[in-house]
């Protein structure tokens, strides 16, 4: 509870303060270097917490890597699909090639299926529907232009 708590407080000064980002980092790295044996929803926590500090610093590629480790070292864990899929789809509509619109879809989808559960499976759904238009979008787009 103590270090879920000092994660906590971390991560509200990170709102506040960006530098606080880095020293989350580094602490949730710490604890999963130092408690290896805890509980695996200790460690699945902090290494969310881990992939979600390196999103806020703009270290894109590094938290997505941490999410693809995540998604292997925990295949039911539906969020770490999810947050993936998010980091696709936080770019703008024209940023996005149909390549990342249809790994995104396909990591949403992964999501609906896992065997954890998602807190708002319909949320994650008619996001997979924006996705796809905006992946019918592109398509067309290219279409034309050839």
């Amino acid at each position: 509870a103590f270090l879920r708590s000092l994660d906590n407080d971390l991560a509200t000064l990170a709102a506040d303060d960006p530098t606080y980002h880095e020293r989350r980092l580094e602490f949730c790295r710490e604890v999963c270097t130092q408690f290896p044996d805890a509980p695996d929803e200790l460690l699945l926590d902090f290494r969310h917490f881990i992939a979600d500090s390196l999103t806020e610093l703009g270290r894109l590629d590094e938290s997505r890597n941490e999410f693809e480790t995540l998604i292997r070292d925990y295949p039911e864990d539906p969020w770490a699909y999810k947050k993936l899929a998010d980091s696709y789809s936080r770019k703008e509509a024209d940023e996005l090639t149909a390549g990342e619109l249809e790994r995104a879809v396909k990591l949403y989808e992964q999501a609906l299926n896992a065997e954890g559960s998602l807190e708002q499976p319909s949320a994650v759904s008619d996001r997979i529907d924006g996705l796809e238009r905006r992946l019918a979008d592109v398509d067309s787009s290219e279409a034309q232009e050839e």
